[in-house]
């Protein structure tokens, strides 16, 4: 991870590198909402530096976000 960003309450911007099929070299930014219980509404956002990218509302699960 080379960045973490409060943005507001709810929600997380997240920087690294990382690895795509073994191959280094590569960038990620993560975007994660918690917009509360039960997480139905939470929402997630991936962008990788070879242009792959996905976001969605979660269908299952919860995202939570801790403060220090």
């Amino acid at each position: 991870m080379t960045a973490y960003v409060v943005v507001n309450t709810t929600t997380r911007h997240i920087e690294g590198t990382a690895e795509v099929n073994g191959v280094a070299g590569y960038t990620y930014q993560v975007d994660v909402s918690d917009n509360g219980e039960p997480g139905s509404s939470d929402s997630f956002r991936i962008t990788l530096s070879n242009g792959y990218s996905a976001s969605a509302a979660l269908r299952g699960g919860n995202i939570q976000l801790h403060t220090k």
